[in-house]
């Protein structure tokens, strides 16, 4: 059985999603991507839209990631869930989609009570029935290409390290209540760079370089590539690109304390290298 994520389930069960992605690969239509960016902004829904989308970037080996939607109409993740061999099964609150893909013989579940483990059992009985857990597929999958990999890395680096710091430093400008002032939190790279630039004179202007203030437009316009790249799943940067925005990124040590300084610095020279590497 294939199982597909509807955008709202994705924001409404997100902790439950995380858990399942542990026992089953779980599949992902373009067009939520799609609708995840776009409600990064939302006043109700953006913090869950940008976990949501920050947990698929750091988990994105758990997923199969459609790549560009040939799919025009209202419809696309229905017509993503027809395009696949049966049996399908497609997680959405939206009782509309699921009527219509009930009509078209697609298995629905809606708001699900039980744990993953239950979710596994019902689904798919014993393991010795499932069709392919993770492990299968990862057998069964090509290596995720080197390029793409360091830019999982990178990803991973402005999530866990780099963003903390910056939030620091936010708070720091603002105080306890700086994410009332701050239109979007530095989540991904992507965020943390165009966080940095709008706040920059309240902020960062004495803690980062100024050189760094003049390179923010073109790391944001290579953020804007690379997540183009996760999503299709393939490497259109070049090793340049990469060398040049590891480099700017070291630039932001000064946001760490003293005894953090040499850590990060040698995991962007290792980062560096590994780029390097990629393109060997």
């Amino acid at each position: 059985m294939i199982v597909v994520l509807d955008t709202n389930y994705m924001i409404s069960h997100l902790e439950f999603i995380q858990q399942l992605s542990q026992l089953i690969p779980l599949h992902i239509p373009y067009t939520v991507v799609q609708e995840l960016d776009g409600l990064k902004s939302s006043a109700t829904v953006g913090n869950q839209a940008r976990s949501a989308t920050r947990f698929l970037l750091e988990h994105i080996e758990r997923f199969v990631m459609e790549q560009e939607s040939t799919f025009v109409s209202d419809d696309q993740i229905l017509n993503y869930c027809r395009s696949l061999s049966p049996p399908v099964l497609l997680l959405t609150n939206d009782t509309n989609l699921q009527l219509k893909a009930s009509i078209h013989s697609i298995s629905v579940c809606g708001s699900y009570s039980g744990t993953p483990n239950d979710f596994y059992h019902q689904y798919f009985g014993s393991v010795d029935d499932c069709e392919m857990t993770i492990a299968d597929m990862d057998a069964e999958m090509k290596p995720l290409d080197p390029v793409l990999e360091v830019m999982l890395d990178i990803q991973r680096i402005a999530s866990h390290l780099m963003a903390s710091q910056v939030s620091k430093h936010l708070e720091t400008a603002y105080g306890h209540q700086w994410q009332e002032w701050i239109k979007q939190e530095p989540y991904g790279l992507l965020d943390l760079f165009e966080t940095v630039k709008s706040e920059w004179m309240t902020a960062f202007d004495n803690v980062l370089p100024k050189s760094l203030r003049d390179q923010l437009d073109a790391l944001i316009s290579l953020s804007k590539d690379m997540e183009r790249n996760m999503r299709i799943q393939k490497s259109q940067m070049t090793r340049g690109d990469l060398q040049w925005m590891v480099t700017q990124m070291t630039g932001f040590v000064n946001l760490f304390q003293e005894s953090e300084k040499q850590q990060f610095s040698d995991m962007m020279t290792s980062l560096f290298h590994k780029v390097q590497n990629a393109f060997i």
